[in-house]
């Protein structure tokens, strides 16, 4: 899902970056659209112009090679285009950090280079192939599912598999699926981001949206039996000694039933407490921190899932990957309901307030899980707003003012 655009005004693509391949799709995509496109490549420059009613060409514009950290928000001023109005669409992993810093929305297009994804610097939209582009275009591919389960929108949404490497012992390695993204406390996403509010509230231990998490746990298993192999055995991450295992609930939810044969909570122990990954520094010291500290009831065999609610790191799911693979596991599958994403470094906004004075919050209707803005005073004041208003006039905090210092210099 777009967090951070709220019309799409212009789209800057970047095909110096992308696949050829991809290029008849693009072009139905964008007929109707305002965009601007960065090609070195003559064919393909006369390819889009000759079809295309509303499309500038850099090179004609500008005679220089494109640097997106000198040009982009050139770009966006001599367009009078604002960050939200913007779509930047590219085939280079790099890309995706620094356009997110800027406010703008990201789709990435790559259907050949897997190895090396960068979970941590997930785009708004990762397409693999034509079709997803397509469905992109129609508005039918709504973003990453587990997102979009929680803006209660209907569509296809999208699972991502990454390897994911042990940070001490280089030759272990697990499949990671994972539906959507989790922004840390100082990223200004995750103010308007309702699965990274979802998560809080059942992190905290609010089991008002268990069902909502259950519904969202059985498509992220139908995901893997349908496309990974036959499930032998479900389990959890399991918490501290101290803490309450948080995923038992939800499998007495109606949606996992189908799941409850397969199901065993227990067979992973903590030996025994450890600190707070995030207060341990690196990932290697996050490996280090919890090496040891899981451990197998009993032997087991066959294709195991092992759940989370949020990979970071990686190293406490990947500890417990390994005590699996110790005792017997034939393949493990990690499965969370997001991964967390690096700090966009972006602009910190204001949070909105209330007509009261109170600040508002993404609060959840609990019957559908579906996200609304109600104040923080409640229930002294009991004012709401719809998510997408409230969405829209967040993101119109940002204005291209605040960049007009980035750029010396303007490319028309």
């Amino acid at each position: 899902m777009y967090i951070q655009c709220n019309n799409t005004e212009l789209v800057i693509v970047n095909l110096d970056t992308i696949n050829v391949n991809f290029d008849s799709t693009l072009l139905r995509g964008l007929k109707e659209k305002k965009c601007l496109l960065i090609s070195s490549d003559i064919k393909r420059r006369s390819y889009f112009k000759e079809n295309l009613s509303d499309v500038k060409i850099w090179i004609d514009l500008f005679n220089g090679d494109f640097d997106i950290r000198r040009d982009l928000v050139s770009l966006l001023n001599d367009n009078h285009t604002n960050p939200y109005e913007c779509v930047f669409i590219t085939g280079e992993k790099r890309d995706v950090e620094f356009v997110h810093q800027k406010h703008i929305s990201v789709v990435l297009l790559n259907n050949e280079d897997k190895d090396g994804d960068d979970r941590h610097f997930m785009p708004d939209f990762s397409v693999d192939n034509e079709n997803e582009l397509a469905q992109l275009f129609s508005q039918d591919l709504k973003g990453y599912f587990n997102e979009i389960v929680f803006k209660d929108e209907s569509g296809t949404g999208i699972f991502k598999l990454f390897k994911i490497k042990h940070s001490i012992f280089d030759d272990f390695e697990a499949d990671l699926i994972f539906g959507g993204r989790f922004f840390v406390d100082t990223d200004p996403r995750r103010y308007i981001h309702p699965l990274t509010q979802a998560i809080r509230v059942f992190k905290f231990g609010n089991k008002k949206l268990n069902n909502s998490f259950s519904l969202l746990l059985s498509k992220n298993l139908n995901i893997v039996e349908n496309n990974v192999e036959n499930i032998d055995l479900i389990t959890a991450v399991p918490p501290k000694p101290s803490k309450e295992n948080l995923f038992k609930p939800l499998f007495q939810e109606s949606h996992l039933v189908d799941y409850a044969s397969k199901l065993d909570l227990d067979i992973l122990r903590t030996n025994m407490e450890y600190k707070p990954q995030k207060s341990v520094g690196s990932f290697a010291n996050r490996a280090i921190n919890v090496l040891g500290k899981f451990s197998s009831r009993e032997n087991i065999h066959g294709h195991v899932v092992l759940i989370d609610d949020i990979v970071t790191s990686g190293s406490t799911t990947l500890e417990c990957a390994k005590v699996l693979y110790e005792n017997g596991a034939d393949k493990v599958t990690i499965i969370c309901f997001a991964a967390q994403q690096s700090h966009s470094q972006g602009k910190e906004l204001e949070e909105l307030k209330c007509d009261c004075g109170h600040k508002y919050r993404l609060r959840f209707n609990y019957d559908k899980g579906s996200a609304f803005w109600g104040c923080s005073n409640y229930p002294t004041c009991k004012n709401t707003m719809t998510y997408n208003i409230g969405k829209v006039t967040y993101n119109e905090l940002i204005q291209l003012d605040d960049f007009r210092n980035d750029n010396i210099f303007n490319i028309f």
